[in-house]
Order: C-alpha cells, then structure tokens, then sequence
C-alpha cells in the first residue's frame, strides 16, 4: 500500500535544504521526533528527512491535510 499525504507544518525554525543539484528528488519520507520533553520554547517536532539528509527543521505544529492511499505494485 501506497499513501500520498499533505502535510502542514507550523512554526518552523532551524530549516536547512541541501543542495539537490540539477535532477528533480524525491524525498520518500521523514522522520518526525516528539521533543517536547526537551523544553524549547515553542518547538515540539523535529523533522528530518530519513534517507538523505536533503531537508530537516523543527516546528511547533503539524496537521494532517489529507492522505490518499493506493494499492501500488512494480
């Protein structure tokens, strides 16, 4: 199974993008780590992306926009 999901982020500091160079990626998903035990004002999400290292940030909020899923096979 497949699953295509809009994701909003809220609040986001300490972005940094990687340069992708001149071919389109594909970022094929996150990692999303609950810190808000650490107690940094304002930030209870870490984000980073899990296979490359192309993209990461923190962030407040997040909210599920929509999610679409499909019976995908090669």
């Amino acid at each position: 199974m497949v699953a295509e999901v809009t994701i909003e982020f809220y609040k986001i500091q300490g972005l940094y993008i990687r340069y992708f160079g001149e071919m389109p990626k594909q970022i094929t998903g996150f990692d999303i780590i609950d810190i808000s035990k650490n107690n940094w004002e304002k930030l209870k999400y870490q984000i980073m992306d899990y296979e490359d290292d192309y993209i990461g940030f923190y962030c407040n909020d997040i909210a599920i926009i929509s999610a679409k899923y499909s019976d995908y096979h090669m």
